[in-house]
């Protein structure tokens, strides 16, 4: 402590200076020691540092009294409440002053005090504004002792004073309301400007009476001030700025501003007055949508006159009704030079039409972006309007209209649901580029009919209208394009593109038949020597998604004058361009060349070259930006992939740069993809050049930790192994894979466990002789992975495609069946600890190899053998679960072992019942439903016999039978058999539908879905007689039944179902019980999630009855004593979280169905609910945001009053850690979604957003959530790919 006086000491002694440079530098010393954390002034310190700095604020030098107007900042973080009370007394009485200097400087001193006040809990903060506020309100009135310059700075004050404190304490609203009228009739407009922000922050905070108060006063203002043009623009927007601050409280006084602006800009000529209440009509457009509905038509009408509104200016009328084969299009160059001559000539300072237009060009794009609901409509009279006045003279309002059409067509693209690019193929070419290096890169295309078959089969009607009116508005939309394109404004062409673009995005294949008329826009724009870069990136950007969204015949004409363009700009000097180039590049070579055979007998030939030449040279750049490395490889890979018959010659050029990037650890990733690319294609290029470089390459890639690379190279290692038929691959490169490959056989990550099981499986099948030598180390990891408990799936597949081609080669030294039956089970019969999973997985592997060795007389053997197991009580019951499992998979694909008098599996299984191990049960349940699919004619009436005899065993029996529906409905039910019985299988299945234990329902319920799928002509409209049912179980499972025929895939039953889709929910998701409501809304859940259209049509009508569930009911709360203890039973609580999950599910699927404004006011209930519903809430909130990100910011503040509470959350005194874990939980949930909402637009107007901020800052505890969730979101967008994942 003492030599930190010392130290403070000396810089205040050298602050007293005559040499400026002294002062200066004490002071910034000074500056450096207050932001340590660790300093402590005792309290002479204090009062010496203190008046120092008062007095260098006085400084003759500028810089030294900045420099101590900085240092207060930091001090008022060190010093006791006096201290900070001389000195903003001191600040307040030099803001009087007579000299202007000292004013403006203790005013930007005040301002900088009160900022780095600690949070408004703080009670020595709250001391010092109420201090300061009194001074700060009477300063403003009092025109004598303050200037303009001061009193703009204590509006600033006033405005930060408010926003952080006035729901803290009583600030006489009143004086400051009256200082603040005061200021609007001021000359100044800064002074008007600050004070209208002042005011915004005030209502915010008011109660309701003074907010009414304020709001008709400022309506009396508006009709006493009618005449002045000034005062009225003023008040407009003051008017917006209130909006904007506390719109929830402002939306019922809209029918009283809304019909007074709308007269304003009619009776008034003023061009600001008009542009103001333009500007408060996209607010409260913005901020209160619903409540604007009733105005809506009126302001359209308004601002579609006043987009037009042009007083000063003819334009000329151009036909553009009409198009004769482009040609009309084409304009006389001079006629063109003219009308640029005449638009250049023009000018008016005084004209400030061009603010009203720009205007409403703004509000016509809120009310697109608002109101989805109209589309239709919207492009009717609000797209054609757009279009027409695209002749603009004024470019920033060009540009704004462009916006607004744009706008447009984002809401069209957000009807199409994300899955959309898998119907049309390569939507957006950054898709098309990750997509290349797969099999269909090269063989599937867009096509129109595609489109328009996705159009119609999964849309709605009205959705389809969308479509419908802008494919008619195209022929306006290009034209209108067109001639823009001949501007020369660069800024007004880059629009254009970037237009075109998200026409395309929206409506794939909308330029068929006009793309010619782009042609010279986009040649002039590559070839102009003033475009700048990001005008030539949005070019081709267009062309390259142009390629992508049109058929290849439709644009193979206009490859001539596209390929030079492009090869030009792949040679550009900046990244980016060459780039983009690239991208295009890779969409001609698909459009030349479609292997699919959509490109006609268009002749490629004359191209070829000039492509390849064009990347191989920039292939031989190695100092090169890393996104061009990686695109110029890829597309040598397409190239080659696609030409490769024609570019022969070229191998011995192009194939050793291509290995010199797969030894480059920085390309060698794309490189393998690139060769995967190469070796898929049809072509059967031939490698032998470089093979045998490749493949220890590959065998070192496998040993990487990059998990990418691994998978890469293993797709890679099998193309090559399956599909390269040019030899070279017996060598010792092949072997290093082989030896490689046995690591990679594990759980730790099954998808690359897969693809190595592939790999080795298809290296038994061509090259027999490469694998001897690894043979035991593989089938020890093999048999290892079969005791997993994650083994299943495509996984498990693959261990038993890997041991029928183990089974079925001439390998020399392959073990024979019994030593494999051996090593497979022998972790069974030593008693290892299993997983119930890896009993499945060895059983389905040993019944496996019994198939792929076609030996009736071992097979049996091995029944046998199990069979002597089974009776043998002695033995474990891991063992006896294991014999049954396999008995049961043989019985399914291998069923012949079964033929003979003496074979009676079914009861040797249906034994197994009396069990005591209910693992034995379950495992005979299997069981016997698999040895029923593999021979129906044989076991199915025997299980039809046993579900009728054996009461007691139901549970069981209908687990077998729903294995056999199960295989069944997958397969088509093609077995007459099983038709002769279905009937009989039914009338079983229903009969338990209303059976008192819930497992037989639930078996039911997906059997009786399962038979639907079958024959859905006959099924359905009995399942829907069980909805109408009067027992509540029975209508419980019959709309559980439902869910188990929806999954992701098309299927027969889908078109039957859409139309009985409401009958089967409308009435249960009403229903009076509470079981049938909450199946009803899973199924709902479960179509919106899986095929939408299913409910698409009907949602409207369920929608009231599924947030009718979000809200607590009390009668379901009731209390239950437990000894001592009372506890309290919610039995709305599973259906409440059912109908939150469903309302996350329609906000993925479903969004253009929904209201969002009804949906967030069910979503705040949720906000209020129980933990666990919170928490759902939370990831609703955090969905809404990213998708609805305007609609969300409307109601941000109240979003932030909810989440508060969770933020303050205290652990109570006898919460044990389970308690506190939970609390934790809800804590990080709130902050993630605070982050979240950080990103929407305009955030940072909201008060109240900033204190969740300021409250997070200020908690130790929420700050290391904050920075724990940053770190994490920042490793996912990093290496997130690396993550291990299952295939299923």
């Amino acid at each position: 402590m003492a030599s930190i006086s010392y130290q403070i000491a000396n810089l205040l002694d050298k602050m007293t200076s005559s040499d400026k440079d002294f002062r200066f530098m004490a002071t910034n010393d000074l500056m450096a020691e207050l932001q340590k954390d660790s300093i402590k002034l005792d309290d002479d310190t204090e009062r010496k540092v203190v008046k120092m700095l008062l007095k260098l604020l006085e400084d003759k030098n500028g810089e030294v009294q900045n420099l101590a107007v900085r240092c207060l900042g930091p001090l008022v973080h060190k010093i006791k409440p006096p201290q900070l009370d001389i000195i903003v007394d001191s600040l307040c009485s030099n803001m009087e002053s007579k000299d202007e200097r000292t004013r403006d400087v203790s005013s930007i001193a005040l301002k900088t005090v009160l900022g780095e006040l600690p949070g408004s809990l703080n009670a020595n903060s709250i001391n010092c504004v109420k201090r300061v506020l009194p001074r700060l309100t009477e300063g403003l009135v009092n025109d004598e002792k303050m200037g303009s310059g001061v009193k703009l700075e204590i509006l600033d004050i006033l405005a930060q004073i408010i926003s952080r404190f006035g729901r803290v304490f009583d600030m006489n609203f009143e004086d400051i309301e009256d200082a603040l009228f005061v200021q609007f009739e001021k000359d100044r407009q800064a002074l008007r400007k600050r004070a209208t922000t002042a005011l915004s922050f005030l209502m915010d905070v008011v109660d309701n009476e003074r907010y009414d108060r304020v709001v008709k006063r400022i309506l009396s203002a508006c009709d006493v001030n009618t005449h002045k043009v000034g005062y009225l623009r003023t008040y407009v927007l003051i008017t917006s700025a209130i909006c904007r601050a506390s719109s929830p409280r402002f939306a019922h006084f809209l029918p009283q501003f809304v019909p007074k602006f709308i007269r304003f800009c009619e009776d008034n000529d003023d061009d600001e007055l008009r542009e103001a209440c333009l500007q408060a009509f996209e607010t409260f457009i913005f901020r209160c949508t619903k409540d604007m509905n009733s105005f809506l038509d009126d302001i359209v009408k308004a601002t579609s006159a006043f987009l037009t509104h042009d007083p000063n200016y003819s334009y000329d009328d151009i036909d553009e009704n009409s198009i004769e084969n482009g040609s009309t299009m084409e304009t006389d160059s001079a006629d063109e030079e003219d009308d640029d001559a005449d638009q250049d000539e023009y000018s008016d300072d005084d004209d400030m039409s061009w603010k009203v237009r720009r205007a409403a060009a703004k509000c016509i794009e809120a009310i697109v972006t608002y109101r989805t609901d109209r589309l239709v409509e919207n492009y009717s009279t609000l797209g054609t309007l757009l279009i027409s006045r695209f002749k603009e003279r004024e470019d920033n309002v060009k540009h704004d209209i462009f916006q607004a059409y744009i706008a447009l067509l984002k809401q069209t693209k957000m009807i199409l649901p994300d899955s959309y690019t898998h119907h049309v193929i390569f939507a957006d070419e950054r898709v098309q580029f990750q997509a290349i290096i797969n099999d269909t890169a090269l063989t599937q295309h867009f096509t129109l009919e595609k489109f328009r078959n996705f159009v119609r089969d999964e849309l709605s009607n009205e959705q389809r209208e969308v479509f419908q009116v802008l494919e008619k508005q195209v022929a306006q939309l290009v034209r209108a394009i067109h001639r823009q394109l001949k501007q020369k404004n660069l800024k007004t062409r880059e629009h254009c593109f970037i237009l075109l673009t998200h026409l395309l995005k929206a409506l794939p294949g909308a330029l068929t038949g006009y793309f010619h008329l782009l042609l010279p826009g986009i040649q002039s724009t590559l070839t102009d020597r003033v475009s700048d870069s990001n005008m030539k990136i949005h070019t081709l950007h267009f062309v390259a998604m142009a390629l992508n969204t049109h058929e290849p015949k439709t644009l193979q004409p206009h490859v001539p004058i596209l390929l030079p363009l492009v090869t030009n700009s792949v040679q550009d000097s900046f990244y980016k361009v060459s780039a983009e180039a690239l991208v295009v590049i890779c969409s001609i070579i698909r459009v030349l060349r479609p292997l699919d055979g959509q490109g006609g007998d268009f002749d490629y030939s004359p191209y070829i070259l000039s492509i390849y030449e064009s990347i191989c040279s920039k292939l031989k750049i190695t100092d090169i930006d890393q996104e061009v490395k990686e695109k110029t490889i890829t597309a040598m890979g397409l190239m080659i992939a696609t030409f490769g018959d024609k570019l022969a010659n070229k191998y011995t050029e192009c194939l050793p740069l291509l290995l010199d990037r797969l030894r480059n650890e920085m390309t060698r990733q794309v490189t393998v993809k690139a060769l995967a690319l190469i070796v898929s294609g049809p072509l059967k290029v031939d490698l032998s050049l470089i093979i045998s470089d490749v493949l220890p390459l590959l065998a070192e890639f496998l040993r990487k930790n990059q998990r990418t690379l691994r998978i890469s190279s293993l797709n890679l290692l099998s193309l090559l192994v399956s599909r390269y038929s040019q030899g070279g691959l017996e060598n010792a490169g092949l072997l290093r894979v082989v030896k490689e490959v046995p690591n990679l056989i594990n759980e730790q990550d099954l998808q690359v466990a897969q693809l190595s099981l592939k790999l080795i499986s298809d290296v038994i099948t061509a090259y027999p002789d490469q694998i001897s030598d690894s043979l035991s180390t593989l089938l020890a990891a093999v048999v290892k992975l079969t005791q997993s408990s994650l083994l299943q799936g495509k996984t498990l597949g693959a261990v038993l495609c890997l041991l029928i081609s183990l089974v079925k080669s001439p390998l020399p030294n392959k073990p024979t069946f019994e030593q494999l039956l051996d090593q497979l089970s022998k972790a069974v019969y030593d008693q290892q600890q299993l997983h119930r999973q890896a009993y499945i997985s060895i059983a389905k592997s040993v019944a496996t190899v019994a198939l792929a060795y076609k030996d009736i007389g071992k097979a049996k053997s091995l029944v046998n053998e199990l069979k002597i197991t089974l009776n043998n009580p002695q033995i474990s019951d891991s063992v006896h679960l294991f014999a049954i499992l396999t008995l049961g998979e043989l019985g399914r694909i291998y069923s012949a072992v079964y033929d003979g008098k003496d074979m009676k599996p079914e009861t040797l299984i249906t034994n197994a019942f009396n069990a005591n191990s209910e693992e034995i049960k379950t495992a005979a349940s299997y069981a016997l439903g698999s040895l029923a699919v593999g021979n129906l004619e044989k076991y199915l009436p025997y299980l039809l016999k046993e579900i009728n005899e054996q009461p007691k065993r139901q549970y069981l029996l209908l687990h077998a039978l729903k294995e056999v529906i199960a295989s069944e409905s997958q397969e088509g039910s093609s077995n007459e058999v099983f038709k002769t019985r279905v009937d009989e299988i039914w009338q079983v299945l229903v009969k338990h539908c209303d059976s008192a234990e819930e497992g037989n329902r639930n078996i039911a319920a997906e059997c009786l879905g399962k038979l639907c799928l079958i024959d859905s002509s006959k099924f359905l409209n009995k399942l829907l007689e069980c909805v109408k049912s009067n027992s509540a179980r029975m209508r419980a499972t019959a709309v559980i039944a439902v869910r188990f025929m929806i999954v992701d895939q098309p299927l027969a039953v889908d078109d039957h179902l859409k139309q009985l889709m409401s009958e089967f929910l409308l009435d249960t998701v009403r229903d009076q019980d509470l079981n049938v409501r909450r199946a009803a809304i899973v199924t709902l859940n479960s179509a919106a999630h899986n095929k939408p259209k299913l409910i698409r049509e009907c949602l409207t009508q369920l929608l009231s009855s599924l947030y009718s569930e979000t809200s607590v009911k009390p009668e379901l709360v009731h209390e239950v004593e437990m000894g001592p203890f009372k506890h309290t039973v919610d039995e709305g609580l599973d259906l409440r979280k059912a109908a939150f999950e469903c309302m996350y599910t329609l906000i993925e699927h479903c969004l253009d169905r929904v209201d969002i404004f009804v949906y967030m006011d069910n979503v705040e209930n949720g906000l209020k609910d129980q933990h666990d519903i919170k928490l759902l809430t939370f990831l609703m909130l955090i969905r809404l945001a990213q998708l609805c990100p305007t609609q969300v910011a409307q109601r941000v503040d109240r979003f932030c009053d909810l989440i508060k509470p969770q933020l303050l959350l205290k652990p109570k005194q006898n919460a044990v850690k389970q308690d506190n874990d939970k609390q934790d939980e809800l804590k990080r949930s709130a902050v993630r979604t605070v982050l979240t909402l950080r990103r929407i637009p305009h955030h940072d107007r909201s008060s109240k957003m900033t204190e969740l901020i300021e409250i997070i800052k200020g908690s130790p505890e929420l700050l290391g959530m904050l920075e724990a969730i940053e770190r994490d979101n920042s490793s996912r967008n990093i290496g997130g790919s690396d993550a291990p994942m299952e295939t299923e």
